[in-house]
């Protein structure tokens, strides 16, 4: 679940000095329709001080590896915070 990754992120309290997410366009409004900013992305800046930069895009999909082999991942958020 999403709130799981910015849970992750947070979790040492330290403020990040911006934020970018990648979903798959799967993740989209082809899913979530017009509540997507609300059902994704909102309960995950809410994770978060408001004033911190938040970019991001679709793609359409995430090459990650599980057991050291290469995988598409669609559906997927792949976050990445930044920190001084």
């Amino acid at each position: 679940n999403s709130i799981d990754v910015v849970q992750k992120i947070s979790i040492d309290k330290r403020r990040p000095s911006a934020i970018f997410q990648f979903d798959c366009c799967g993740r989209g409004r082809y899913l979530y329709g017009d509540s997507l900013d609300k059902q994704t992305i909102l309960p995950m800046q809410d994770e978060f001080e408001a004033d911190i930069p938040w970019n991001g895009f679709f793609t359409f999909g995430e090459i990650a590896q599980i057991n050291n082999r290469p995988y598409y991942h669609s559906y997927s958020v792949v976050m990445l915070a930044l920190y001084d």
